[in-house]
């Protein structure tokens, strides 16, 4: 073979090389993989994967629009590098069918509310339902942001670290219900958990998280 030949064929490896190297540090590769496959796929996987942690019980809360639950979205909180007991994904509407990505998953529950909660639809819900207090409860902000890989294990391991405070992410939180007494739930807005937070001077960590999001829209 012709050294011109060899030297096509390595400029074209490295090439392909760099691409693969580009779409993977950007996530790409990861959200093409996401998009293709079915929550089935992950579910096999998710359920074998370790408890993140090995004392309390950990649940994940975000709101969604019945039309705007996406199957990328939570492929991404099931390819994760540790398994949460319950996805909670709480919708302010009344009781429909359940899309068929998320029919029979174990560890994802719809949670149809029959009522609008405004922008506490995220957490108040769970909080309601989370009878245990040292349970951490992951709030997410976003329904259409495909999370990182070892998100939700950055998580629950700076929770651990900071026992007694809120860890915030953005606007991702981790908590724990123990944290609020029942006058919290007396009034509804979409400012209660930080005005809540500020005026019982709940500890905060803050948490940088490196892994690029891919914004879905």
């Amino acid at each position: 073979m012709k050294q011109s030949t060899w030297i096509i064929i390595s400029l074209v490896i490295s090439l392909f090389s760099l691409i693969y190297i580009f779409t993977t540090y950007y996530g790409i590769n990861r959200y093409l993989t996401l998009y293709v496959y079915s929550p089935d796929s992950y579910f096999k996987e998710y359920s074998k994967l370790t408890h993140g942690d090995e004392k309390n019980r950990i649940v994940i809360s975000m709101a969604s629009e019945y039309d705007r639950i996406n199957k990328v979205v939570i492929n991404s909180l099931l390819d994760q590098t540790v398994r949460v007991d319950r996805i909670l994904i709480n919708i302010p509407e009344d009781e429909q069918e359940i899309p068929k990505f998320l029919k029979n998953q174990y560890f994802i529950k719809v949670n149809f509310l029959g009522k609008d909660y405004g922008k506490a639809n995220k957490y108040l819900p769970t909080l309601m339902v989370e009878k245990d207090g040292n349970s951490k409860v992951i709030i997410l902000d976003r329904d259409d942001v495909v999370y990182g890989k070892d998100f939700i294990q950055e998580l629950v391991e700076t929770s651990n670290k900071h026992k007694n405070s809120i860890i915030k992410e953005g606007e991702n939180m981790v908590l724990k219900s123990k944290y609020f007494k029942p006058s919290f739930y007396e009034k509804i807005n979409d400012h209660m958990l930080t005005d809540y937070i500020a005026k019982h001077k709940i500890p905060v960590e803050e948490m940088k998280y490196g892994e690029k999001y891919t914004k879905m829209g």
